[in-house]
């Protein structure tokens, strides 16, 4: 699936602001010589390619602040084990309106909280590769 296709937008949740900066240095430097990209705003944190589509980077320490954007393409939540579940709740309703995927990422931490329970109710279904 391409989640980078015209105009679509697409989410990156990490735990921390810090993380956000690391993962968003990470992709922008590979990025960086393919000719895709239009912009690419460190203070917003936020890519924009030449097609439309956008990559926002978002932060767990926002709180509140994740409402109001719409995902089209995909989030991406990194290290959910470590991000609180209320802000994870937060988020999710930014993916519904559009039907956009939601990719979950983890090292475990405990055997509570979304991620565990994402984990185990997947059964046999636990690791999906495209």
């Amino acid at each position: 699936m391409n989640y980078c296709s015209m105009g679509k937008i697409n989410a990156i949740l990490e735990p921390s602001l810090n993380q956000c900066r690391r993962v968003f240095k990470q992709i922008t430097k590979a990025l960086s010589r393919s000719g895709l990209l239009a912009s690419c705003n460190a203070s917003t944190l936020t890519i924009e390619f030449k097609n439309g589509a956008e990559i926002l980077f978002k932060s767990a320490a926002q709180g509140e602040n994740l409402r109001g954007d719409t995902i089209t393409g995909i989030l991406i939540i990194d290290e959910a084990a470590f991000i609180p579940d209320e802000i994870i709740e937060t988020i999710l309703p930014t993916i519904d309106a559009n039907n956009a995927n939601l990719m979950i990422i983890s090292t475990p931490l405990f055997t509570s909280g979304y991620f565990y329970e994402e984990y185990i109710s997947a059964g046999n279904n636990k690791l999906v590769l495209n």
